[in-house]
């Protein structure tokens, strides 16, 4: 196996928690971390919208992995 087909492998079956619940609410998290009083921050020193959450979330090291791959598919489960 080359070093090209073990990324290929590892993005496609690592799952990645990007936001977690709270009072109903989805709290995007920022390394895999749920830090609320600091998202509440952040978001109410840039304009709260959509973009400002995406832009909040990172992923670590996973971050360049994920910009230099290609055919990333994406899924989505909510819930227990």
């Amino acid at each position: 196996m080359n070093k090209i087909d073990f990324k290929n492998i590892l993005l496609s079956r690592v799952p990645l928690h990007l936001l977690s619940v709270k009072d109903g609410n989805l709290i995007p998290l920022r390394n895999g971390l749920n830090n609320y009083a600091e998202f509440d921050q952040y978001i109410r020193e840039n304009q709260a919208s959509t973009e400002t959450c995406v832009n909040y979330i990172q992923l670590g090291i996973y971050e360049k992995l994920i910009k230099e791959a290609k055919n990333i598919k994406v899924f989505s489960i909510i819930g227990r």
